[in-house]
């Protein structure tokens, strides 16, 4: 049976730490990963489910082609202000605030339907999943990312060993979510239980660094968690400033680096594509692709992909070592 999730909301100030904080140093280098995973030409339509503050949003504007329609979806009403509000997309993008267990689209209306982070947050995944299928055009692709273990994520592991002992055992659960939907027979099964043909996983690990306080700003305030720990009578800035101390003491004083872990998959809505949608050769030009290639297009695959990524340092931004 698939797994069903309590709905979390992303209000008041954590849309903005989540953006300023976490999007740097986890989501920029997934988001770069997982647009380079669909072809640059070809595509009518794109829908993007969870787009959030707009990261991956960017990255897939960017990637395709003009005459690609990109449709970015969220449930938050409050991250999808912060994803409109932001400068510099060079080509249009339709909003809409949705729920992706009952999208408002047509059957067959979409080529690609790309997540990034975002399937562990739905409550239904299995009606999401079915949403997902009937809103694909047959032959269209399904390319989402998930969080490998918490183990293989040394920040929000320094974080959840760090928050969980200050509530005399009754710790905040909402890391359970994010960190809590990896299991690959259980992705492959529900996905094929959806009717999905092609399944794919591909594992991704990536390194990455941020300054103590800045991490511990997003661990703690870039995400629900923050609404739990104040619901159980716990200060944010106290909590706050003893993951930074335990960010500094595990992962490095001055800069903190570390690893991150994540799941790839891929999955095709069987039938094929009309050739107007029919993704043609890539441009001589392109950037090279990463060495695992898009999940769908490849058998079941473990090996892990590593590579760093440094997040540009935020002017005006004060930073403890």
């Amino acid at each position: 049976m698939a797994q069903k999730t309590q709905q979390h909301t992303f209000g008041g100030s954590i849309p903005e730490n989540y953006d300023r904080y976490l999007g740097p140093l986890l989501m920029e280098p997934y988001a770069k990963d997982l647009a380079r995973r669909l072809p640059a030409t070809g595509l009518r339509d794109v829908l993007e489910l969870a787009c959030g503050t707009g990261i991956l949003t960017r990255h897939l504007r960017e990637r395709l082609a003009p005459e690609t329609k990109l449709v970015a979806t969220d449930v938050s009403e409050a991250m999808l202000k912060i994803a409109k509000s932001k400068p510099g997309f060079s080509k249009p993008v339709e909003w809409k605030a949705v729920d992706a267990t009952s999208l408002p689209f047509k059957d067959s209306s979409f080529d690609v339907v790309v997540s990034q982070f975002g399937i562990m947050f739905f409550p239904d995944k299995e009606k999401a999943l079915k949403e997902i299928f009937r809103v694909l055009r047959p032959g269209g692709k399904f390319i989402f990312n998930v969080w490998d273990k918490l183990e293989f994520n040394d920040f929000p592991q320094v974080a959840q060993e760090t928050i969980k002992p200050i509530f005399d055992g009754n710790p905040p659960e909402f890391y359970g979510i994010p960190f809590g939907y990896h299991d690959h027979y259980v992705l492959r099964t529900e996905m094929r239980k959806a009717g999905f043909v092609d399944v794919a996983l591909a594992t991704i690990e990536i390194k990455v660094q941020a300054a103590a306080r800045d991490a511990a700003m997003g661990f703690v305030q870039g995400n629900p968690i923050a609404d739990e720990i104040e619901k159980l009578g716990k200060s944010l800035a106290e909590v706050t400033d003893q993951v930074e101390q335990a960010m500094a003491s595990g992962l490095g004083k001055k800069i903190c680096k570390g690893r991150t872990r994540a799941i790839v998959i891929g999955g095709r809505k069987p039938g094929q594509l009309s050739k107007s949608a029919a993704p043609k050769a890539e441009p001589a030009k392109e950037a090279p692709r990463p060495k695992t290639k898009a999940a769908a297009s490849k058998p079941p695959t473990t090996r892990v992909r590593k590579a760093t990524a440094k997040p540009k340092p935020k002017p005006g931004v004060k930073r403890k070592a």
